[in-house]
C-alpha cells in the first residue's frame, strides 16, 4: 500500500484502542492523537498533513474534525463506530444522535459521508448507525479484538457472580444494569456478587444501596481484573444496551459463564456459550444464574472468535482496500 503513516485520533484512550495502535504499529508508522477540544486543533492540522491515513475511533466531534481535515489535505480516512455515537435510546435521551448538540451532529453527519471507510464494532452497531443517521453507504463490521493469551483461566472457580461497569453516576449505572444486579444479589444471598470499575467518587453512593453480599471495587489494572475473572464462575452483563461488550469477551476467555440480557450486540458476542434473560427481569435472571452455576458450558471457545489475530487481519484488509 502506498500510504504508511497512520494517524489514530480519539478523545480518550481505551484498552481496545491501544490494542489497535499496537496491531497497526506492526505494519505501519503510527501516531496516536487525543483530541480534547479546539485548543488541540493546530496540532491536529499538522498531524493530519503529515499522515497518509486518518483513523478516528468513535464518530463524535473529534472524528468529524479529523475526517474533514483529511479530506481537505487529500488523505484517506476511516471512522470506527462503537458506542453511543451510533445508539439512540429515546426514553433515556441517550446517544449522540438524540442528545448531541445540533452543530456537532452536522459536523459528524458530514464526516460520515466524506470518510473513505466506515467501520462498526458489531452488526447491531451498524444497524443502529444506519437507522439513526439515514446514511445509505456501506459499513464494514470488524469486531473488537481481545488477547486470549492474556485473558485465560487459572485455578478453581468460586460461586461468585461478577460484573464490570465503568460508571460514575446513576444514569450510567442503570444503563449497565447495576440496579438489576443488586436486586438479583438480594434474591441470592447464598452467592457472592462483585462489581468492578466504579468511579471512586461514586462508590460511596452505591455502597448505600447494595445488598450485603455485594462487593464494589474501583478500576483495576488488567492483571488484577484478570484475577477476578479467573475466580468468578459467572459473568453477568445485565445492561440496557451494549454495542459490543469487551468485558464479556474477557470474562468468557477466562472461563466465566455469561448471563446476559438479550439486547444490543450481546447475542452476537455470546452466541450459544451462555444464558440470556430479558432486561430488568429479576426472576428470569435469578433462574439463569442458578442454572449457570451447574452448567458445563465452555465459553472460552466462543471468546477465541474475537481474537487480536482476527482483528489484525480485518484491519489490514480494510487498509488494503483503501489503496485499491
Amino acid at each position: 500500500m502506498s500510504g504508511e503513516n497512520i494517524l489514530v485520533v480519539y478523545y480518550a484512550p481505551t484498552g481496545y484502542i491501544e490494542n489497535d495502535i499496537r496491531i497497526l504499529r506492526k505494519h505501519y508508522q503510527v501516531k496516536a492523537f487525543s483530541f480534547r477540544g479546539i485548543k488541540d486543533l493546530p496540532a491536529l492540522v499538522g498531524e493530519v498533513k503529515n499522515s497518509d491515513i486518518v483513523i478516528s475511533w468513535f464518530g463524535a466531534v473529534h472524528a468529524g474534525v479529523a475526517t474533514e481535515l483529511a479530506k481537505l489535505f487529500r488523505k484517506k480516512s476511516i471512522i470506527i463506530e462503537g458506542g453511543n455515537d451510533a445508539l439512540v435510546i429515546k426514553e433515556l435521551n441517550y446517544g449522540f444522535w438524540i442528545s448531541g448538540r445540533w452543530h456537532h451532529k452536522l459536523i459528524v453527519k458530514r464526516a460520515l459521508k466524506d470518510a473513505d471507510k466506515l467501520v462498526a464494532v458489531s452488526k447491531f452497531t451498524k444497524r443502529e448507525l444506519i437507522k439513526n443517521t439515514g446514511i445509505t453507504r456501506d459499513v464494514d463490521v470488524v469486531y473488537i479484538g481481545v488477547d486470549p493469551q492474556f485473558w485465560k483461566p487459572k485455578g478453581e472457580k468460586e460461586n461468585l457472580i461478577l460484573t464490570v461497569a465503568n460508571v460514575r453516576d446513576w444514569f450510567r449505572a442503570r444503563i449497565k444494569g447495576l440496579d438489576v444486579f443488586f436486586k438479583v444479589a438480594e434474591s441470592l444471598p447464598e452467592y457472592k456478587f462483585e462489581v468492578v470499575g466504579v468511579g471512586n467518587d461514586f462508590i460511596k453512593e452505591l455502597e448505600r444501596h447494595k445488598p450485603r453480599n455485594v462487593t464494589i471495587s474501583s478500576f483495576l489494572e488488567p492483571e488484577k481484573l484478570r484475577e477476578k475473572y479467573q475466580k468468578a464462575k459467572i459473568y453477568a452483563q445485565l445492561s440496557r444496551i451494549e454495542s459490543f461488550s469487551v468485558a464479556t469477551v474477557e470474562a468468557m476467555l477466562c472461563g466465566c459463564i455469561p448471563v446476559v440480557t438479550k439486547v444490543g450486540a450481546l447475542p452476537e458476542v455470546v452466541g450459544d456459550a451462555g444464558f440470556y434473560v430479558p432486561y430488568g427481569d429479576i426472576t428470569a435472571t435469578v433462574k439463569a444464574i442458578k442454572e449457570a452455576m451447574h452448567s458445563e458450558l465452555n465459553p472460552r471457545n466462543r471468546g477465541m472468535y474475537f481474537s487480536l489475530d482476527r482483528r489484525e487481519r480485518e484491519l489490514l484488509r480494510i487498509l488494503k482496500e483503501l489503496d485499491s
